[in-house]
């Protein structure tokens, strides 16, 4: 019998184009409890040279719009703590962190304007 994991795997490689990777993906991860998906590859690891990751989420539109027309990506302390370390993280410890810098907090704002919490 294969394991969640592994039927996963296969289920992504299956898929055939963007749209069949982010139900996939989605899919799984409704069924552990959240709402919504955002998988960035970076481009670089250094945040001064970051450019635009590439993104399939199911996170709203104009936040997404937003989010890109203004670099948000280039100050996102979620993007931050993922160059850091491996483990999971949640955005409140994130929100309660006392060393975010107005940009920070600005985009961790504008995402909960948006429904993203």
């Amino acid at each position: 019998m294969k394991s969640n994991v592994a039927e996963f795997v296969e289920e992504i490689q299956d898929a055939e184009c963007v749209d069949e990777f982010r139900d996939a993906f989605s899919s799984r991860v409704s069924s552990l409890g959240f709402d919504g998906v955002f998988y960035g590859k970076l481009h670089t690891t250094l945040m001064h040279d970051l450019v635009a990751p590439y993104v399939v989420t199911t996170f709203p539109e104009p936040w997404r719009e937003r989010y890109f027309a203004r670099e948000s990506f280039r100050h996102d302390p979620v993007i931050s703590a993922c160059i850091k370390s491996v483990e999971p993280l949640n955005w409140r410890d994130l929100e309660n962190r006392e060393d975010l810098g107005e940009n920070e907090q600005r985009v961790l704002d504008e995402a909960r304007e948006h429904g993203l919490t």
